[in-house]
Order: C-alpha cells, then structure tokens, then sequence
C-alpha cells in the first residue's frame, strides 16, 4: 500500500503535463486527461481525417447513371425480387404506416361523418382489416370511433368507477 508521502515523492519525479501541470503518464507527452481529451476531440479527429482524405477523388465523381454502367448495374441488381427486403409485391408499413398512406390521400371533413358535431376526429377503420383502401376508413370523433370499435362502453365504465372512488374519498 503506497502512502500519500510516498504517492507525492513518486509524483514530483514526474514532469508535468505543458496543458495543465498535472503529472505526465508514463513515456507521453500529456497527461491521461489531456491525452484522452485530445484522443477523442472531434477537431484533431476531422483534421486527421481530412489530411488523409485530401487530393482523392472519388471514384464515380461526376458520373450518372446514363454516363456508367456501373451505375446502372448497382441499382439494377437490387430493384423488385433482387431486393434483399423483398416480401412478394406486397407492402404493408404497419398500423401507423397505413394510417399515414390514407391521411395523406382523404381529406379531413369538418365535422364527424357519424354524429356530425364539430369535435377533434380520428381516422377510423370500418372493416377491421388495414389495408390501403381509402374507403375502408373514415374520420369520425373520439366517442363514435369507440362506440364503433366497440370500446365505448368499457371506457364510460371505468370512468364512472373512477368518479366513484373520487367522491368516496372525500
């Protein structure tokens, strides 16, 4: 166990860092701190990185894809079935995909197709089944889109005992 009297005399053998005075590691110019800040600082990285890189050019600067069949080749053999994310002529995003494929494509109404008030409206399925079919879907408010989904009735339930226990409480 090195004592802080021993730990001290070991350290002023040791030259210190020219950034911060700190005792220098071992067989380096700086000390851990600073050799590790300079290590991972984005500007000598970029410098580094840049210096290396300079006078190259790259290998299809200024080509297209009418000019190089090379191009033409890179894209073409990963277009349709030669896709590696290929699923049969079929695309589905998910929930959230379709419903933004139909929000794009239907407009919103002012009101409610169902009950016809003014109230903030969701995009409802009617068919249960996502699929990109703009007339599967219609904007309805918050209260007939789950009466349609059949949700409304178990929600009022639970906001009614909610309410109950509130006024138990007091």
């Amino acid at each position: 166990m090195i004592t802080n009297k021993k730990k001290q005399c070991w350290q002023d053998k040791k030259e210190p860092c020219p950034k911060c005075g700190e005792p220098k590691s071992k067989n380096r110019k700086l000390c851990q701190k600073c050799f590790l800040k300079e290590l991972f600082s984005n500007k000598s990285r970029n410098n580094k990185i840049s210096k290396a890189l300079k006078g190259r050019v790259p290998w299809n600067k200024g080509l297209t894809k009418e000019l190089d069949k090379r191009l033409i080749g890179i894209s073409e053999a990963h277009k349709g079935e030669k896709n590696q994310n290929w699923r049969g002529g079929t695309t589905y995003m998910g929930y959230s995909g379709v419903h933004k494929w139909i929000k794009e494509r239907k407009i919103k109404p002012e009101f409610c197709e169902l009950c016809g008030k003014r109230k903030s409206q969701d995009l409802a399925n009617i068919s249960g089944e996502y699929t990109y079919d703009i007339n599967d879907y219609r904007y309805l408010c918050r209260i007939c889109h789950m009466k349609s989904d059949g949700r409304y009735w178990t929600w009022n339930r639970k906001k009614k005992n909610s309410k109950r226990k509130l006024i138990r409480r007091r």
